[in-house]
């Protein structure tokens, strides 16, 4: 099963952090638009919304005498977020008033966007917005009915837009396999002879997990014991080449025994149509 890494994307997106302006202008800066900021603040009444629109422009205005554009737009965290999604949430552009940028509901929009699990917006001065997000960790591929999702480790949906991007993800389906995927594939990460050999992993019930196999072989696992029952499921493949035999099931959900379903040329051989116990010979 592919590992799975997390890399920081910040560094070679192109944009830098850059503080350019003097100290002093900063300052200056700081204390006019806190001031501002106080008078809106204090500012209540019928005429409040007209006032804030004057004290916005005069705000913008002041950023624009003193310097105080935005020449950069920095971010930490990214790798599956495109720089052109974080802009475009952000809403600003080279040269805009700094003041321009509202962290808090610049933090919200980047909140919204599909990969983004946390987030923060900051603004530097003199000039540069800093964005910090982290991100979902896609787990698995989670088909349910007629849907098709990515999901985080946690169960929670990513995206249904960007599945075709991670075919190396184990797939899940059905109700609730969404949620009980993160511990279920830790277990078949775990071991690996089965875990390479799985197409997919099924959820039946909401209650326990069946595999289909790479060449279609399916493997019904108990409700609880799972951990057990794969360990049989390597030892019995590893003595007696199970799962690469002519067999249709496995069938591991009674404690006390392995049942095994015939695939179609033992059916056309005349072997019985289920043979019991396949445990006992490996013991």
């Amino acid at each position: 099963m592919a590992k799975r890494r997390k890399q920081r994307a910040g560094a070679g997106s192109g944009w830098r952090f850059a503080l350019r302006r003097p100290a002093r202008l900063f300052m200056v800066a700081a204390a006019s638009i806190a001031v501002l900021a106080a008078g809106y603040e204090l500012t209540t009444g019928a005429g409040s919304k007209i006032v804030s629109d004057s004290l916005s422009e005069l705000k913008g205005a002041t950023a624009n005498l003193l310097g105080l554009t935005v020449q950069d737009v920095t971010v930490s965290g990214r790798q599956y977020t495109t720089a052109h999604e974080i802009l475009d949430a952000i809403d600003v552009g080279r040269g805009d008033p700094i003041t321009k940028v509202d962290p808090v509901a610049a933090r919200q929009r980047v909140m919204a966007l599909d990969w983004v699990r946390s987030a923060s917006v900051m603004r530097l001065y003199p000039d540069t917005i800093h964005v910090s997000i982290e991100e979902h960790e896609p787990l698995a591929i989670w088909r349910n009915g007629e849907k098709t999702s990515l999901i985080d480790e946690r169960g929670a949906v990513v995206s249904d837009l960007s599945v075709r991007s991670f075919p190396h993800l184990p797939m899940v389906v059905g109700s609730g396999a969404g949620e009980a995927a993160e511990a279920f594939l830790a277990e078949l990460e775990r071991r690996p002879a089965i875990a390479e050999r799985v197409h997919a992993s099924l959820r039946i019930g909401e209650r326990r997990w069946s595999l289909r196999l790479d060449n279609g072989v399916i493997v019904h696992l108990p409700e609880d014991g799972i951990g057990r029952a794969l360990d049989e499921l390597v030892g019995i493949n590893e003595t007696e080449g199970l799962i690469d035999r002519d067999v249709a099931v496995v069938d591991m959900r009674l404690p006390d025994r392995v049942t095994v379903l015939p695939g179609r040329e033992g059916q056309k051989d005349g072997v019985s149509k289920a043979a019991t116990d396949v445990r006992g010979a490996n013991t």
